[in-house]
């Protein structure tokens, strides 16, 4: 399991604590399904109360592609799988190294398929994906995973998956 992507790269939207992901993320989970976040998605980059960013430490300063995918998952309730390989990614030209970072371009639709995904898979992959990242502490990793069950937008906000749009801004997502 490890991401096939680099870092998130992000946008600031003109409203607190809202961020537009510039990229398309890929994650390659450990049943080798290939999990996509696409660009444009708007999250708040780690969805936890301000209290406890006091505590764990900054929202941003972390590797956020974990989180991103976790926000996606509950915005939508729904995970999108990539339906080709790694290497039949690498082979199209849709997962390429640019800048000396592994960049993916829009993948065609034919090739995924939005899932419905429960609480508990989203909060596991969660778990997972941030054991991935490099510059999350132990203490960190402990706190967030746990933290995550208490997560109110799972229940609060359900967005509609528009396919057709995936690779669209979603500026719905700035007002819950």
């Amino acid at each position: 399991m490890r991401f096939l992507t680099a870092s998130s790269r992000f946008e600031q939207l003109p409203v607190p604590e809202k961020w537009k992901l510039l990229d398309n993320q890929l994650y390659l989970d450990d049943n080798n399904d290939i999990i996509l976040c696409p660009r444009n998605y708007i999250t708040d980059g780690f969805t936890i109360p301000n209290i406890l960013s006091v505590i764990a430490g900054s929202k941003m300063q972390y590797d956020t592609r974990a989180s991103s995918q976790h926000d996606f998952e509950c915005s939508y309730g729904k995970v999108i799988k990539v339906h080709l390989t790694e290497q039949e990614l690498l082979n199209m030209k849709l997962l390429h190294v640019y800048n000396g970072m592994f960049v993916c371009e829009d993948i065609p639709l034919e090739y995924l398929e939005a899932q419905k995904t429960t609480f508990k898979e989203t909060n596991a992959r969660f778990a997972r994906m941030l054991k991935t990242c490099k510059n999350i502490s132990k203490l960190r990793y402990n706190l967030i995973t746990k933290a995550v069950y208490f997560n109110l937008s799972w229940i609060l906000a359900k967005h509609e998956l528009n396919m057709d749009e995936l690779y669209e801004v979603d500026y719905g997502l700035l007002v819950e």
